[in-house]
């Protein structure tokens, strides 16, 4: 941690951080844990390198004392370790002080289940309160979660997103939440969404979400699924990814990989010609389609949704913004012209090979301004070293023009 003195930054005490080096730091938010007026850190815990009963994956918090020096509360946060993947804090129920909701990012042991979602419910003094309601139960595979008042009640609403899911927006009632499973239009757009930022970018008085998702230059394509169930029966689940051709899915996988995790198909197909041929019907049977769970991808560009009294409306970002992964998005007004633009940044390059890096991008601006129609369009603009001139992208329907 390096903290700021007005002229530079000087690197403060690293002890009581080490203490948990061998954790694997997902999310980290600063706030005022206990209302003593300085901000606190909490830090999330995540990764698949442990086992669902490990230590490591608690998350944790460190009291500041005033003067940037933080100490580890000693309390364990939750009632079973778990690997967090989304995180934000706001007093959800009014009463003066900050709480938390954070979401799972998976079932460290099998990729595909969904997690778990929890209220920290804080007493005023720092001290938490683990609440698990039912509607957060197999929320998603979450990866980002924001809070805000969507419905201008005066109560703090949470969207979240994630991988294999679509975003979902929780109602604050009162302190506890309802999903709002058939409002606002996201009910379908599953996707690999990895970043969430809100704000009301074109000041007609709406929130507007931007969503970074997997964009359309990858392994992924709209129609793939992945099945998972326990497909040999050995107690542990597996996960299968399909493409979808002539009405029927055909797993991604080559035959060895499979086979090294389903040893019992070995024998229904000795062949390679026998298995390139082979569908899920034919691999496991017509019941596959019941007893396993099933998720599908719809939507793979990344987007901004624009808000009005009772939905949003996705529209894609600009093409060159599809070339890569959306991981990390910043608002801010960049030119003082009172506009929000969008910086976004991607990029992953730790991916098995048969699925390939994505690297194709150097970051990108979205700015709003007049385009020849004079009507306020998104443009999308790559950096210089892309040697590629802006692209206007008309909205004239989403902006009311």
């Amino acid at each position: 941690m390096w903290l700021s003195n007005g002229d530079e930054y000087q690197l403060s005490s690293k002890i009581e951080f080490e203490k948990d080096a061998m954790s694997e730091d997902t999310k980290a938010i600063f706030i005022d844990i206990d209302n003593d007026g300085d901000l606190d850190l909490y830090v999330g815990s995540g990764g698949k390198a442990y086992s669902k009963f490990s230590f490591n994956l608690h998350d944790r918090i460190y009291i500041n004392n005033g003067n940037g020096t933080f100490t580890k509360q000693a309390k364990t946060l939750f009632s079973r370790p778990f690997s967090t993947g989304a995180l934000t804090a706001a007093d959800f129920d009014n009463d003066g002080d900050t709480d938390l909701f954070v979401g799972e990012r998976y079932q460290v042991e099998t990729y595909g289940k969904d997690g778990q979602g929890f209220i920290l419910r804080n007493d005023g003094a720092g001290n938490f309160t683990e609440e698990a309601p039912e509607v957060f139960s197999h929320i998603g595979m979450l990866t980002e979660a924001k809070h805000f008042d969507l419905n201008k009640d005066g109560l703090e609403d949470i969207i979240v997103v994630g991988e294999w899911m679509s975003p979902k927006v929780f109602i604050n009632v009162q302190g506890a939440f309802n999903e709002a499973k058939e409002s606002y239009g996201l009910l379908k757009d599953t996707g690999l969404w990895a970043s969430l930022e809100i704000a009301d970018l074109n000041a007609d008085g709406h929130q507007d979400l931007v969503i970074g998702n997997i964009g359309e230059n990858s392994f992924y394509k709209k129609g793939m699924k992945m099945f998972v169930k326990d497909f040999d029966e050995n107690g542990t689940a597996e996960q299968i990814m399909t493409y979808h051709e002539n009405g029927a899915d055909y797993p991604i996988l080559d035959r060895d990989e499979l086979f090294k995790q389903i040893p019992s198909l070995k024998k229904k197909y000795l062949y390679y010609k026998d298995y390139a041929n082979a569908n899920m019907t034919d691999l496991f049977g017509t019941d596959v389609y019941q007893t396993a769970l099933i998720k599908e991808l719809h939507v793979l560009s990344s987007a901004i949704y624009w808000g009005s009294d009772s939905t949003f409306t996705r529209k894609a970002l600009a093409p060159e913004v599809q070339y890569s992964n959306v991981g990390s998005i910043l608002l801010e007004d960049l030119d003082n012209n009172g506009k929000i633009d969008i910086i976004l940044g991607g990029n992953q390059s730790k991916i098995k090979p048969q699925f390939g890096p994505l690297e194709s991008s150097n970051g990108w601006i979205q700015r709003l301004r007049q385009c020849k129609y004079d009507r306020s369009v998104w443009s999308g603009r790559l950096p210089n070293s892309f040697n590629k001139r802006a692209s206007c992208i008309e909205q004239r329907n989403l902006l009311g023009q």
